[in-house]
């Protein structure tokens, strides 16, 4: 009779073992489900030309800041369809609220170029605008474990390195 409750007991135990990692297995699964699904979001965003890019920090030439609203009360870019529309500090409207410099407006897109990089574990869209005689070439490039980057390259300040967060 022992022997017999014994061996339940432990086929009990097996069984619930057995459960717990499948548990773990599935549970890092979905996640990884989850994150293939956000960057393929992304990749059809980026395609699409709509999506919305929301500045953490700003960094040039080294220095590195995160951003708050009061901080800089700015840093969003949307872009939609042939237009963006840009309200973006430069480093030193972060660094201090007297006479900030930002770059606030809507402007046509031209030459916009959506590229696969890292094995298709990348990708990255750039494009050019321009406003009151100044060009502004910006690429976002975002990757499949959710690094997200603008850089922003303009005619008239240096060149600025945002992460953030993309909505699609």
């Amino acid at each position: 009779m022992f022997i017999k409750q014994l061996i339940v007991v432990l086929v009990l135990i097996s069984f619930s073992c057995t459960t717990i990692a499948q548990s773990k297995t599935s549970k890092k699964q979905r996640k990884e489900q989850k994150k293939i699904e956000k960057f393929e979001a992304i990749k059809t965003s980026f395609e699409n030309a709509t999506f919305t890019f929301e500045v953490k920090s700003i960094s040039v030439r080294g220095s590195h800041i995160r951003v708050t609203s009061n901080a800089t009360g700015r840093g969003i870019v949307k872009v939609y369809g042939d237009k963006v529309n840009a309200h973006l500090a430069t480093i030193k409207a972060a660094y201090t609220n007297n006479n900030p410099q930002y770059l606030e407006t809507e402007m046509n897109i031209t030459n916009y170029v959506v590229s696969y990089l890292d094995q298709g574990r990348k990708v990255q869209t750039s494009f050019v605008s321009a406003y009151k005689g100044n060009t502004y070439e910006y690429t976002f490039s975002a990757t499949l474990d959710g690094d997200y980057i603008l850089k922003l390259e303009g005619s008239d300040r240096e060149t600025t390195m945002y992460t953030g967060k993309l909505k699609v």
